[in-house]
Protein backbone atom coordinates (compact mmCIF):
# COMPACT_ATOMS: atom_id res chain seq x y z
CA UNK A 1 0.00 0.00 0.00
CA UNK A 2 2.72 2.47 1.05
CA UNK A 3 4.61 2.00 -2.14
CA UNK A 4 1.34 2.44 -4.36
CA UNK A 5 0.89 5.60 -2.62
CA UNK A 6 4.74 6.92 -3.58
CA UNK A 7 3.82 5.94 -7.30
CA UNK A 8 0.15 8.04 -6.92
CA UNK A 9 1.72 11.28 -5.09
CA UNK A 10 5.04 10.95 -7.76
CA UNK A 11 2.78 10.59 -10.58
CA UNK A 12 0.91 13.97 -9.52
CA UNK A 13 4.16 15.39 -8.90
CA UNK A 14 5.45 14.50 -12.33
CA UNK A 15 8.16 11.65 -11.36
CA UNK A 16 8.09 8.25 -12.34
CA UNK A 17 9.43 5.70 -9.81
CA UNK A 18 12.73 3.99 -11.56
CA UNK A 19 12.54 0.05 -11.49
CA UNK A 20 14.67 -0.37 -8.50
CA UNK A 21 12.42 2.15 -6.31
CA UNK A 22 9.73 0.22 -4.79
CA UNK A 23 12.17 -1.87 -2.74
CA UNK A 24 13.73 1.05 -1.61
CA UNK A 25 10.15 2.88 -0.70
CA UNK A 26 8.86 -0.16 0.83
CA UNK A 27 8.66 0.37 4.04
CA UNK A 28 8.03 -1.66 7.23
CA UNK A 29 4.36 -2.28 8.04
CA UNK A 30 5.42 -4.34 11.05
CA UNK A 31 6.84 -0.96 13.02
CA UNK A 32 4.19 1.08 15.30
CA UNK A 33 1.44 3.05 13.59
CA UNK A 34 3.13 6.46 15.25
CA UNK A 35 6.19 6.24 14.04
CA UNK A 36 7.27 8.37 10.82
CA UNK A 37 8.83 6.36 8.30
CA UNK A 38 11.15 7.78 5.19
CA UNK A 39 13.18 6.29 2.59
CA UNK A 40 15.24 8.62 -0.31
CA UNK A 41 15.36 6.78 -3.69
CA UNK A 42 15.98 8.04 -7.31
CA UNK A 43 13.15 8.90 -9.57
CA UNK A 44 13.56 9.68 -13.38
CA UNK A 45 10.98 12.88 -14.56
CA UNK A 46 8.92 12.98 -16.86
CA UNK A 47 11.09 14.63 -18.86
CA UNK A 48 14.10 11.79 -17.93
CA UNK A 49 15.96 13.40 -16.00
CA UNK A 50 17.21 11.32 -12.83
CA UNK A 51 16.29 13.24 -9.11
CA UNK A 52 17.14 12.21 -6.11
CA UNK A 53 13.41 12.06 -3.36
CA UNK A 54 12.43 11.55 -0.09
CA UNK A 55 9.61 9.93 0.51
CA UNK A 56 8.50 10.21 4.23
CA UNK A 57 4.82 8.91 5.27
CA UNK A 58 2.89 9.25 8.83
CA UNK A 59 0.08 6.62 10.06
CA UNK A 60 -3.19 8.21 11.51
CA UNK A 61 -6.03 7.61 12.51
CA UNK A 62 -9.03 10.00 11.65
CA UNK A 63 -12.63 9.59 12.47
CA UNK A 64 -12.04 5.62 12.70
CA UNK A 65 -10.37 5.75 9.15
CA UNK A 66 -6.59 4.55 9.24
CA UNK A 67 -4.82 7.24 7.14
CA UNK A 68 -1.26 7.77 5.30
CA UNK A 69 0.04 11.68 5.67
CA UNK A 70 3.55 11.51 2.86
CA UNK A 71 5.87 13.51 1.56
CA UNK A 72 7.67 13.56 -1.29
CA UNK A 73 10.32 16.01 -2.05
CA UNK A 74 13.24 16.41 -4.25
CA UNK A 75 16.73 15.78 -2.38
CA UNK A 76 19.19 16.29 -5.72
CA UNK A 77 20.86 19.31 -4.17
CA UNK A 78 21.63 17.18 -1.16
CA UNK A 79 22.96 14.58 -2.36
CA UNK A 80 25.08 16.18 -4.88
CA UNK A 81 26.58 18.38 -1.92
CA UNK A 82 26.53 14.89 0.24
CA UNK A 83 28.95 13.55 -2.93
CA UNK A 84 31.00 16.27 -3.89
CA UNK A 85 31.66 16.54 -0.19
CA UNK A 86 32.71 12.59 -0.25
CA UNK A 87 34.93 13.04 -3.32
CA UNK A 88 36.59 15.84 -1.82
CA UNK A 89 37.21 14.43 1.28
CA UNK A 90 38.35 11.28 -0.87
CA UNK A 91 41.26 13.55 -2.65
CA UNK A 92 42.28 15.10 0.24
CA UNK A 93 42.63 11.78 2.13
CA UNK A 94 44.40 9.95 -0.84
CA UNK A 95 46.85 13.60 -0.95
CA UNK A 96 47.28 13.60 2.57
CA UNK A 97 48.64 10.65 3.05
CA UNK A 98 50.56 10.02 0.09
CA UNK A 99 52.56 13.58 0.62
CA UNK A 100 56.51 12.90 0.65
CA UNK A 101 56.46 15.49 2.97
CA UNK A 102 55.80 15.34 7.42
CA UNK A 103 51.77 16.50 7.22
CA UNK A 104 50.76 16.93 11.01
CA UNK A 105 47.20 18.30 12.63
CA UNK A 106 47.10 19.71 15.85
CA UNK A 107 44.89 20.69 18.62
CA UNK A 108 45.53 24.56 18.23
CA UNK A 109 45.38 25.04 21.90
CA UNK A 110 46.94 22.36 23.18
CA UNK A 111 49.06 21.27 20.71
CA UNK A 112 48.45 17.66 20.91
CA UNK A 113 48.66 15.19 17.78
CA UNK A 114 45.50 14.40 16.40
CA UNK A 115 46.70 13.76 12.81
CA UNK A 116 49.42 13.04 10.90
CA UNK A 117 50.60 11.48 7.69
CA UNK A 118 52.89 8.15 7.10
CA UNK A 119 55.79 10.49 7.31
CA UNK A 120 56.66 10.52 10.77
CA UNK A 121 58.17 7.28 11.30
CA UNK A 122 61.07 7.60 8.60
CA UNK A 123 61.81 10.79 9.26
CA UNK A 124 61.94 10.81 13.37
CA UNK A 125 61.49 7.08 14.11
CA UNK A 126 57.63 7.68 16.15
CA UNK A 127 54.93 5.73 15.19
CA UNK A 128 52.01 7.34 14.93
CA UNK A 129 50.53 5.52 17.96
CA UNK A 130 53.02 6.81 20.18
CA UNK A 131 52.36 10.36 18.75
CA UNK A 132 48.84 10.46 18.74
CA UNK A 133 47.33 12.76 22.12
CA UNK A 134 51.09 13.87 22.76
CA UNK A 135 52.69 17.02 22.58
CA UNK A 136 55.67 17.70 21.05
CA UNK A 137 57.16 18.49 23.86
CA UNK A 138 56.05 15.46 25.45
CA UNK A 139 57.86 13.57 22.42
CA UNK A 140 60.86 15.46 23.39
CA UNK A 141 61.62 16.33 19.09
CA UNK A 142 62.31 19.63 19.72
CA UNK A 143 66.09 20.22 19.38
CA UNK A 144 66.72 23.60 20.51
CA UNK A 145 63.19 24.82 22.69
CA UNK A 146 63.71 28.42 21.62
CA UNK A 147 62.98 27.84 17.63
CA UNK A 148 59.77 25.83 19.17
CA UNK A 149 59.38 29.24 21.14
CA UNK A 150 59.90 31.09 17.39
CA UNK A 151 57.28 28.89 15.92
CA UNK A 152 55.00 30.18 18.51
CA UNK A 153 55.58 33.47 18.39
CA UNK A 154 55.59 33.74 14.47
CA UNK A 155 52.38 32.20 14.46
CA UNK A 156 50.86 34.81 17.15
CA UNK A 157 52.41 37.71 15.23
CA UNK A 158 51.58 36.41 11.70
CA UNK A 159 49.14 33.36 11.70
CA UNK A 160 51.56 30.95 10.10
CA UNK A 161 54.91 30.10 9.01
CA UNK A 162 56.89 29.78 6.53
CA UNK A 163 59.96 27.28 5.28
CA UNK A 164 61.48 28.13 8.74
CA UNK A 165 64.93 25.79 9.22
CA UNK A 166 64.80 23.86 12.61
CA UNK A 167 66.57 21.50 14.36
CA UNK A 168 63.97 18.42 14.79
CA UNK A 169 65.36 15.27 17.70
CA UNK A 170 64.70 12.33 16.42
CA UNK A 171 63.53 9.13 18.39
CA UNK A 172 67.39 7.71 18.08
CA UNK A 173 68.72 11.40 19.31
CA UNK A 174 69.77 12.06 16.05
CA UNK A 175 69.56 16.00 15.15
CA UNK A 176 68.14 16.53 11.54
CA UNK A 177 67.54 19.66 10.48
CA UNK A 178 64.40 20.52 8.48
CA UNK A 179 62.04 22.94 6.81
CA UNK A 180 58.89 24.03 9.01
CA UNK A 181 55.87 25.89 7.88
CA UNK A 182 52.42 25.61 9.30
CA UNK A 183 49.16 27.44 9.20
CA UNK A 184 46.03 27.25 11.42
CA UNK A 185 43.09 25.97 9.84
CA UNK A 186 39.43 24.49 10.77
CA UNK A 187 37.95 20.71 10.27
CA UNK A 188 35.08 19.25 11.31
CA UNK A 189 34.39 22.74 13.58
CA UNK A 190 37.95 22.20 15.71
CA UNK A 191 40.60 24.45 15.36
CA UNK A 192 43.99 22.74 14.24
CA UNK A 193 46.86 24.05 12.99
CA UNK A 194 48.53 21.92 10.07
Amino acid sequence: PLVAEARRIATKLRFVITDATPRAVSLDTQRKPAHRRRREFLARTKHGSLTWCEYSAVPIELGGEQLLISVLRDITDRWTIATALRDSEEKFSKAFHLMPDLVVFTDYETGRYLDMNDQLLPLLGISREEALGKTSEELGIWADTTQRDLVIETLSEYSEVRLLEVQLLRKDQQIIWCEYSAIPCELGGKRMLM
